[in-house]
Parts: C-alpha cells; structure tokens; sequence
C-alpha cells in the first residue's frame, strides 16, 4: 500500500479552476446550513419525547441504534462512525476506487441523514466529524468535473479533499479559523503557507454563505470570562492536569487492546443486538443524568457556562459513558461537540474547589484541556475555545492548558482518537466486522 501525506502543491489550482472550487464550496456551505436546521429540530423533538415521558428513551433509543446500525452496515458500510478517521485513510491511500468507496455523494447523504437520526434517538453524538466526512466528499465527488491540468489527479484530489474537510468544520462550528487549523493540524499536518492560503478562500467561501443566515451566532454564545493574574493561574495546571487524564483515558479506552475480548465477540457476532445494547445504556444513562446527556450537549454547555450548579455534578462522568457508549456502537455521529460537553462538565466540578475563580473561565480551561487530550491536536483546541466563544483575551491560558492537556495524554500511552480508527479504512476491501475479525485473531482471542 502506497502512503502519500497532502504537499503544498495539491492545493494549489490555476485561476481559471477557482470558480468551479468556489462553487463546491459553496455546496458545502449549504449543506452544512441544512445540517444545523436538521440536528436542531431533532434535538427538539427528542426534548418532546422526553418532556412527555422522561421513560420513552428506553424503547426508542434501542430501536433507533438498531436501525441506524441495519441501514449502515448494509448499505453505507463507509458512513459508519464519525467519518474523519475515513476522510484521514482517503488522503493516505492512492488507489482511486478504494477512495470513491470512502468519498461519495451518497455517503454524504446517508452520513447527514443518520446522524440526524441519532440525535433524534438520543446518542451523544455531534454533526462535527460528519461535516468533515460530508465536506470532503462533496468536494472531492464535485472535482471530477474539474480537470486537473499542471497537477496529477492524485494531487487534485487531495486538495479537494483537505478543502472539503476545513470547509466541513468551518460550517459546522461556524468558525472558520477552527476549519483550517483542524485541517492543517490533523489531516496535512503542515503549515506551509501555500496550504493555508488555498484553505482560507475555500473557507471564506464556506463561511461566507453560513454567515448571513448564522447572524454572527457563536456555538457557545458570547463570554467574557477571564483569569486574574495570580492565584487564578492555578487553574490552568489542575485544569490541564485533569483533563488530560480523561480525555487520554476515553482515547485509551478505543485501543483494541483495552477492549475486553467478550465485547469485541458480542460485536462480531451480533452487531445488532450489540447496537441495541448500547442504545439502552445510553437511555439509562439518560434517566440518571435527568435527560441531559442526550444529543451534542451543546445547550448544556450554555447553561454551565450560565451557572455550574445548572447541570448534576455527575454530568461529566454521565456524558463521558454516554459518549463512549454512542461512539462504540458504531452508528454515524461525531465527537467534537461531545467532547466539548465533557470538557465542560469537567472544569465546572473544578470550579466547586476553587470559588475565587470566575467559574466560566475554569469551564473554558476544562474544554480546551479535555479536547486537546482526546485529539491530541493543541493548535485545534485552543483556536475552537476561543473562536466560538469569541473570547480571544482568553488565550494565553488556554494555550498552556492545551499543551498541557495533549502532554498527559500523550503520557498516559493514549493515541490521537482518529488513529485508532483510521487503519480500518485503510484496507482497500475490508469492511468494520471484517476489521474487528482481523484485530480480533490478531489478539489471539479466538
């Protein structure tokens, strides 16, 4: 297997091929528009459901992990999960039918379709990572037509690819900044200037058709937390501390080795009653948060962020299990918005121990360090936190909490999460339960 990491030159294209990027770009932009209307009316209609019977996600929580499990695995074997670790093997890979098997416009469909049925059943899952997967297919799906010209047809695609993704994330979060930094920080994992100058247009275009119907709204909304020079510092080592812990412990938790040999059975053999399975615990899990672990999280970081005291102290540890739980099972979702959840809940049970801290600003250290743990991707951490709470004074901080937060994961033998998914999709013929049987003898647990 040929292994060729994005150059500058694959994202660079004459001037007469901009337009027709600009219009994929666009596509995005709109799709990722339709995503945010689509995942907030199922995130309305699961709060109806729970509000008429707090009980109703027992059974429909189960039943919806089994259909969206029966749709993906037998026709969209390639939307399964949150979709970058794929987005990350179609950018190693060279082979172009192993690629359109990863990257197509019915994956995309599908990938936005169920996801927003996840959420409706009540996974903790987001539309972040799915955006990455929808943006590069699109992009790349919509490139055929565009002929390559000076640069191979390999290197097109690639930057096709990477555009497509920061493009994915910038509509997602409505941030831009986050959309390029996530794309140069883990899919090319260069900062050349070349790279970022053909991202930045294909972002702005995003971005610039996100913007007018957003209306400037900010994924946290506005905060003006900060940290006082002083005995308010100490939050950033204990935030980076913790959360670097369990964000590298959910990252360890996916290692094939830490998974106990009886669930990857259960997986093999029955993976529908295993989805099933994995649907109730998240609807128990459910019960015992009071209904607040369901969805992306996102209007429970507001109300944190509001007041610690507005969510149960348990809610970390709750969303934590709900979201290994929802990501395990294999179904279409994504884990940014969760993990920026978690993270929250984390620095709000921070902030009890330390009361002479404004506890928004602990919350914001809490994000960065638990998403830079789980990701290992520092530059993306610090860039979202401020980015979508418009809290750039905050940065300092949340620069050495980051580093901080990838040290301790990194310390605690985790790997980036992505990584532990993306050789899967690197196997031109193998499927998810043919990838788990493989692992599975490898481990000698037969």
């Amino acid at each position: 297997m040929i292994k060729q990491r994005l150059t500058p030159t694959a994202l660079r294209a004459p001037w007469w091929q901009l337009p027709l990027i600009a219009l994929s770009a666009i596509i995005v932009g709109g799709t990722g528009l339709l995503f945010w209307v689509a995942s907030d009316f199922a995130h309305k209609i699961l709060h109806l459901w729970v509000q008429f019977n707090p009980f109703l996600p027992l059974l429909l929580t189960p039943l919806g992990f089994v259909l969206i499990s029966a749709i993906t695995n037998k026709f969209f074997m390639s939307a399964l999960g949150s979709g970058v670790p794929q987005t990350m093997a179609a950018l190693d890979y060279c082979q172009p039918n192993h690629r359109k098997k990863l990257l197509s416009i019915p994956i995309a469909i599908a990938k936005l379709s169920l996801t927003v049925l996840g959420q409706m059943c009540g996974a903790s899952i987001g539309q972040e990572g799915p955006m990455v997967h929808i943006g590069a297919s699109i992009m790349y799906s919509l490139g055929k037509i565009i002929p390559a010209h000076k640069l191979s047809r390999h290197q097109l695609d690639h930057g096709l690819i990477v555009g497509g993704a920061a493009a994915g994330v910038a509509a997602a979060f409505n941030a831009p900044l986050t959309g390029i930094v996530f794309a140069l920080e883990r899919l090319t994992k260069t900062f050349e200037m070349s790279s970022i100058a053909a991202l930045l247009t294909i972002v702005a275009v995003t971005t610039a058709i996100c913007a007018p119907i957003l209306d400037g709204h900010r994924y946290f909304g506005d905060t003006s937390a900060a940290l006082a020079y002083g005995s308010g510092w100490m939050a950033v080592p204990v935030c980076g501390v913790v959360g670097g812990i369990f964000g590298g412990l959910f990252s360890y938790c996916f290692s094939p080795l830490s998974t106990p040999a009886f669930i990857l059975r259960l997986r093999l053999l029955g993976p529908l009653r295993f989805s099933a399975f994995c649907g109730f615990c998240v609807a128990v899990l459910g019960l015992l948060s009071g209904s607040t672990i369901y969805g992306n999280g996102a209007q429970e970081i507001e109300q944190l962020l509001q007041n610690p005291q507005n969510l149960p102290w348990h809610y970390s540890l709750i969303k934590f299990l709900a979201t290994f739980i929802s990501c395990f099972s294999g179904i279409p979702g994504g884990l940014f918005a969760p993990s920026l959840a978690i993270g929250a809940g984390i620095g709000a049970n921070i902030s009890a121990f330390m009361p002479a801290t404004p506890a928004a600003a602990i919350i914001l250290l809490g994000v960065t360090a638990y998403f830079s743990a789980v990701f290992q991707a520092p530059f993306t951490a610090f860039v979202i936190v401020a980015e979508i709470t418009g809290n750039y004074a905050m940065l300092p901080p949340l620069i050495i909490t980051a580093f901080i937060g990838t040290g301790v994961s990194r310390l605690i033998g985790a790997r980036p999460i992505y990584e532990a998914f993306v050789e899967r999709w690197r196997e031109p013929n193998a499927t998810k339960l043919e990838a788990d049987h493989s692992m599975f003898k490898k481990m000698g647990r037969k």
